[in-house]
């Protein structure tokens, strides 16, 4: 019961964390980075099931891969298994884009792989860090 409740936590917090600086990011890099490049493959809409379906199953993917196989260890080693989940899941992706559309540039497959890479790292290795100060509070209430 309890790994259940740790891995929704670390969820919770990825998704929190993972969501924040996704915003900041393409608000920030939009008009530079992505605008010039997929400007005339732009809906005019967003399809929000693909952006509700998208986010929850790589979160998943995260506390699965990333966050739960480490949980008796300490957060450090968390930061390069998000690192690598991160760039090879954003390499799908954009070297799929790279590889099958015409205008794709390398450098938007390059910054977007190391984002996808380091937002990922972050955010799990911030939701180790919670689940390991849960883990200690537990642990040092039960011993008084």
């Amino acid at each position: 019961m309890q790994k259940a409740v740790h891995a929704a936590i670390a969820y919770l917090i990825l998704a929190i964390v993972f969501l924040a600086c996704d915003f900041v990011w393409i608000s920030l890099n939009n008009s530079w980075l992505y605008q010039p490049v997929l400007q005339p493959h732009l809906a005019s809409q967003y399809d929000w099931l693909a952006v509700g379906l998208f986010y929850p199953i790589y979160f998943a993917g995260v506390v699965v891969f990333v966050v739960r196989p480490l949980e008796n260890r300490c957060s450090a080693p968390t930061f390069l298994p998000g690192i690598l989940f991160g760039f090879v899941s954003y390499a799908t992706y954009d070297l799929t884009n790279q590889a099958t559309l015409s205008g794709w540039t390398w450098r938007l497959t390059c910054v977007d792989m190391a984002w996808g890479a380091c937002a990922t790292a972050v955010s799990a290795t911030l939701a180790r860090l919670v689940i390991n100060w849960l883990r200690s509070a537990r642990l040092s209430q039960a011993n008084t």
